[in-house]
């Protein structure tokens, strides 16, 4: 028995380091696959990414082509460029000062906020003159019309507000 208890032993350790090797092979086998599995998931994932932004792009182009807000939000409003373009193209500032004289003595000792309020209900009653000029600009500048009644409102009131009162009469005894 003392003969058979070394190879006993030995075939012990060789089947422990069989088994040892049978299921390190096979993990690594497994985790070897795996990777393979991950690399190609993250090839799908680069390619699908790319395929997103190249949407985002179109999607930007598309955004890009409509006209941007006329006024900047805020207390008093006030034009942003494409604003400004539209008071440029419509001759908004002649207008505005034109009517400066007739509507002073409407908005005489109005507050400001007042004063906006007035001209944004004056420009939605307009002549038909105008409304021909608003539907032109508006369609020459790829906006609505609403747009450039705001913009005309703005103008209006920046012209009230800036034009000093002229001075009253001196009062006779």
């Amino acid at each position: 028995m003392s003969d058979v208890l070394p190879f006993i032993i030995a075939l012990g350790v060789l089947l422990a380091f069989g088994h040892v090797v049978f299921w390190s092979t096979r993990w690594f086998m497994r985790t070897d696959r795996d990777r393979k599995r991950f690399r190609r998931f993250m090839r799908t994932v680069r390619q699908e990414i790319r395929e997103v932004k190249d949407q985002i792009a179109g999607i930007r182009t598309i955004l890009n082509r409509f006209p941007g807000p006329v006024a900047i939000s805020g207390s008093p409003l006030r034009l942003t460029d494409f604003g400004k373009r539209i008071s440029e193209r419509f001759g908004a500032d002649t207008w505005a000062s034109d009517l400066v004289p007739v509507l002073r003595s409407k908005v005489r000792g109005l507050p400001d906020y007042q004063v906006d309020e007035f001209c944004t209900d004056y420009v939605q009653d307009l002549s038909p003159d105008l409304e021909k000029r608003v539907a032109a600009t508006a369609y020459e500048l790829g906006t609505s019309r609403e747009n450039v009644r705001i913009v005309l409102g703005v103008v209006l009131r920046e012209a009230l507000l800036a034009t000093p009162e002229p001075p009253s009469p001196p009062i006779q005894p």
